[in-house]
């Protein structure tokens, strides 16, 4: 098991390091060919797709993955059915987004989530392989699949951005994706269908798909929502610069504390019953990807401006406090993440789905209440949810496993020292020697690690001597 676990982290870190760089070169490619209100439109639809999926996939593919005693036969049933909702969902989708369009007064909508519908069947087609390939912890499959989609699709996007093709190059980027990936899924994975249909799979499987997916579309909403409403109230223009903000957040959030969350899941769900083991692999996960992902907010928090100027260009300079509040976020959601895979491990997704009925309303209230100060206020909103959202994540983890929210902050509280340490530094400089642009990342980046890990090694915390014996493991 310890072997499996370490190739999937390793090849997982392979595969979100690549997808992550890959995409932020091709958007800082197409940040200076496209307009913000092109990111702005594709934000919005986005949200929609999103929604869609979630009901096309009814939550079996967790369903698949928690549960050890699949047959071919419910594989194969699963795949039919999330094909025919994602049809349904698609038609669905299709019917309103000429309403969509005219409520959120943007018609260019209308066309562009027909096109994102469509795709959305596309997309279903693989679905079941890569559930199959993450409970199998055969991220090595998954890494050579996204980076060929991700290499593909975004030069595609690039050349049809050169050509004037505005947002349908975004469109454009999402549907090649969706087409190489299917390919790849199908090309290097065996998995084909058998020609059943059995009603009591789908009877089974939707008593805790269900709750996954209702927990999840509330997530998304709560997640997403911001972008539409910025585009309904403010511009679309303002609603681009959100979202990329967010993008750059999600980065390094998905990059780094991606490589273990989305391991865990089919690992806990493995050990669900050994509740003792349970309780020391998510400290583990924990402190290490608290390791990870505490730097990041600090580095993204002060070099905001820099990284925007970098990345994104001169014109999108509104983004800068944007993203300094989002970073904030950064450090909050892994906890989250972490907190939950244990919950629906444990076969709790009913209670899961009832915690995020909580952490919605508490997320639009606090939308609400922000929407007239700002943009940036918005993004506050949007931080504030997610303090809330850990005191709930982590009261169960209290109820089933005794480690809750105050044993959770004793065993990341090590790690506060050494992000401050980074701070002052990361500030200090950038004020001193007035750096800025590319000059001032490649500076200060390498330094920042170089202060973090030697003021790591020398309060000898935990995760930077898991991380140095997983280092000589893979070496001999």
């Amino acid at each position: 098991m310890n072997k499996r676990v370490q190739s999937a982290v390793s090849w997982s870190g392979i595969d979100l390091a690549f997808r992550q760089i890959a995409g932020l070169a091709i958007i800082v490619i197409l940040a200076r060919i496209l307009s913000p209100s092109d990111f702005g439109l594709m934000a919005m639809a986005a949200v929609f797709i999103s929604i869609g999926m979630l009901f096309a996939n009814a939550g079996f593919s967790q369903t698949l993955i928690h549960r050890q005693d699949v047959t071919h036969e419910d594989e194969s049933t699963v795949f039919f059915f999330n094909i025919f909702l994602s049809i349904v969902m698609a038609t669905i989708l299709w019917a309103l987004s000429a309403y969509i369009a005219s409520y959120l007064e943007h018609p260019a909508l209308e066309d562009i989530l027909i096109v994102l519908a469509i795709n959305m069947i596309i997309s279903s087609f693989g679905a079941i392989h890569y559930t199959l390939l993450n409970k199998h912890l055969a991220f090595d499959v998954i890494a050579k699949v996204g980076m060929g989609s991700t290499v593909i699709s975004g030069l595609i996007a690039i050349w049809a951005a050169y050509f004037g093709l505005g947002v349908w190059s975004l469109v454009i980027q999402a549907v090649c994706a969706s087409v190489v990936t299917l390919v790849l899924l199908w090309f290097m994975h065996d998995w084909r269908p058998s020609f059943v249909f059995q009603v009591q799979t789908i009877r089974t499987y939707f008593s805790y798909g269900s709750y996954i997916t209702f927990a999840a579309l509330l997530y998304t909403i709560q997640q997403h929502v911001h972008a539409i409403v910025i585009g309904k109230y403010y511009s679309a223009a303002n609603a681009g610069a959100y979202s990329r903000s967010y993008s750059l957040m999600q980065m390094p959030v998905i990059l780094l504390s991606g490589v273990i969350s989305r391991v865990v899941f089919p690992v806990f769900s493995q050990r669900k019953d050994d509740r003792g083991k349970l309780k020391q692999m998510l400290e583990k996960a924990l402190v290490m990807t608290m390791f990870v992902t505490l730097p990041v907010t600090v580095f993204m928090c002060v070099m905001a401006k820099p990284i925007i100027l970098v990345v994104l260009g001169g014109q999108w300079l509104e983004a800068v406090p944007i993203l300094q509040v989002l970073s904030v976020s950064a450090a909050l959601i892994p906890i989250q993440m972490l907190n939950i895979n244990i919950l629906k491990a444990m076969g709790h997704a009913d209670i899961n789905a009832k915690l995020m009925v909580v952490k919605f309303i508490i997320a639009m209230s606090l939308l609400y209440l922000a929407i007239p100060y700002g943009i940036v206020v918005i993004a506050w909103a949007f931080v504030g949810s997610h303090v809330f959202n850990i005191f709930l994540n982590t009261y169960y983890s209290h109820v089933f496993l005794d480690y809750g929210l105050m044993k959770q902050i004793k065993v990341i509280s090590p790690y506060i020292l050494p992000n401050i340490a980074l701070a002052v530094v990361l500030f200090g400089l950038l004020n001193v020697f007035k750096l800025g642009g590319l000059g001032c990342l490649l500076v200060l980046l390498p330094l920042g690690v170089l202060v973090y890990l030697v003021t790591a090694w020398v309060l000898k915390l935990k995760a930077f001597d898991i991380m140095l014996g997983f280092i000589k493991k893979k070496r001999y």
